[in-house]
């Protein structure tokens, strides 16, 4: 028996995620929920993730969710604001989606 991840095979796993931008209000989760649990799989070995989204929904998306960690009584506590969360969201989808990893299509 064969095993599907023996790499001197070169054989691969291919997900596709199909517009992973969109806000699923119904089901109470997210853009930044969605890329959370798919970040887990990023890292197995001989699987590939691929997804399709629109990276300025997709920060929006997660600037909401990290707005929502900051009530506004620690906005002003803290001083975070939206070039903060803007920020944050920056940071956390080049940790998530690495520039490197990206394939640029047109709209």
């Amino acid at each position: 028996m064969s095993n599907w991840c023996d790499r001197t095979k070169s054989n691969f796993l291919v997900i596709s995620v199909d517009d992973i931008d969109m806000h699923f209000q119904n089901q109470g989760s997210s853009a930044f929920d969605m890329l959370e649990t798919l970040h887990r799989y990023f890292m197995i070995p001989g699987v590939i993730i691929m997804l399709t989204y629109d990276y300025s929904h997709l920060q929006l998306g997660c600037e909401k969710h990290f707005e929502h960690i900051y009530p506004e009584y620690q906005i002003r506590e803290t001083g975070v604001d939206q070039k903060h969360t803007r920020e944050l969201s920056t940071q956390y989808l080049k940790k998530i989606l690495p520039i490197n990893s990206r394939i640029h299509m047109p709209s």
